[in-house]
Parts: structure tokens; sequence; C-alpha cells
């Protein structure tokens, strides 16, 4: 885990992160990476034509980077566009950033401090703070295994 994946972090340092992991060359390293921390054997593996060598680890991550592009639009969605007939790609570059960020152990609240930054500085419509920590924490969620159940209202009638 980042040593500095829990800190309150500024706008410039925001910036600084987004500019950084915009590339996808990058999120490629962190996958191949992430993949050999969780067990150095497939190292061996990983050099072969099938990309990162294990199928199952390879599967999960497409699947969490893709989630987290799905929660961005449908549950995040500062632009409205979820109700719409716009391209689902609209958020993608911000959910491979948020996905190095999981790659990388970091927080909730640092996720939901990026997503603060894009709605309010990027795409200049903010989003309310309980609702990007929410996200956030739902996205930290899927690599960790932890049950991810939000708060509700149960409405009796």
């Amino acid at each position: 885990m980042n040593n500095e994946t829990n800190k309150s972090m500024t706008v410039r340092e925001l910036e600084a992160l987004h500019k950084q992991r915009v590339d996808e060359a990058l999120l490629e390293r962190q996958i191949s990476e992430f993949i050999n921390k969780a067990n150095p054997q497939l190292s061996d593996l990983a050099s072969d034509s099938s990309g990162y060598g294990l199928p199952e680890v390879e599967q999960l991550l497409k699947e969490t980077r893709q989630r987290i592009d799905e929660i961005l639009f449908y549950q995040w969605d500062p632009i409205n566009l979820s109700r719409s007939n716009w391209p689902r790609c609209e958020y993608s570059t911000y959910a491979r950033v948020v996905f190095s960020l999981v790659l990388d152990g970091y927080c909730s609240n640092v996720i939901a401090q990026y997503l603060s930054y894009v709605s309010s500085e990027l795409i200049l419509l903010p989003t309310p703070w309980e609702n990007d920590q929410e996200v956030a924490g739902l996205i930290s969620s899927l690599l960790s295994g932890e049950l991810y159940t939000p708060d509700h209202e149960v409405l009796v009638i």
C-alpha cells in the first residue's frame, strides 16, 4: 500500500496525479506489477503471448476496470449522461486513473478527492462530496473483497 494513500490532497497534487496516471502504458505496467506482487511465480508466465499469464487474474482486473467505468457512468455521472443516448466512453479517462489508484492501494478518501477534483475542476459541474465518498467506497471494495452495502432507507408503505 502506498505510504500516502490516506492523506488529504491539494488541488495541485490531484492535478499532478491525474496528469501522471492518464497514461495507458503506465497502467499496463501497474497491472503487470500488481499481478507479480499477488503471485511471484506469475512473473515467469507473464512473458508468454497470452498477456499477463494467469487468465483468472487478468480477467478479474479487466472486469474490475470495466466495473469502475460502469460505476462512474451510472452512479457518479456529474454530467447526467446515464439517462441519455450519449456514448458510455465519456468517463473512461477518469476510470483509467481511478483504476490506477485502486491498483496502487489508495484509500477511498483519496479516490473521493480525485472524483471531486474531476467534477469541479475538469468537468466544472461539482458533485456532492457525500456522493463522491459513496462512489469511492464502492470502487475501493472491488479488489479488497469486502462486502459493500450502502446506507439506504427502508420505506414502509
